[in-house]
């Protein structure tokens, strides 16, 4: 038999804001776990970017910032120190090689994940259902 030719399935979701559903705004199959944090870097920042498109210019408030909450953590900043934070990456990639599916949840906001595919995608609808919660 074949080895695979895409071994994992990584996504970015929106969440709604009440947290009833998530609509999928991306999804791509990837081959090796490297590949895959690799997507979920892009598409975290993609999503940071998204949310708050300047966060250099101290007058921008951008999409989120208007009316944020203080006392709750900053999405866009959690999306941000995860893209660059190379320890993240290393256990996220570590997961993949296991076997494991790897989430990145930005309550109440965003998640990414990334699951092997085979067997095929077991843990996708477990993982959305605890992302979503």
């Amino acid at each position: 038999m074949s080895r695979p030719r895409y071994r994992f399935w990584c996504e970015l979701h929106g969440l709604a804001k009440d947290g009833s559903r998530s609509l999928p705004l991306a999804g791509e199959p990837t081959k090796t776990p490297r590949l895959a944090v690799r997507w979920l870097r892009w598409h975290a920042l993609y999503a940071a970017n998204r949310l708050d498109p300047a966060p250099e210019d101290p007058h921008h408030l951008g999409f989120l910032r208007a009316g944020y909450s203080a006392t709750r953590p900053d999405p866009t900043q959690i999306l941000r120190a995860w893209e660059s934070n190379v320890r993240a990456h290393e256990q996220a990639m570590a997961e993949l090689r296991n076997g494991e599916p790897y989430a990145l949840i930005v309550a109440p906001y965003a998640f990414l994940t990334a699951a092997p595919l085979y067997p095929q995608a077991a843990e996708l609808p477990r993982l959305r259902a605890v992302a979503a919660l």
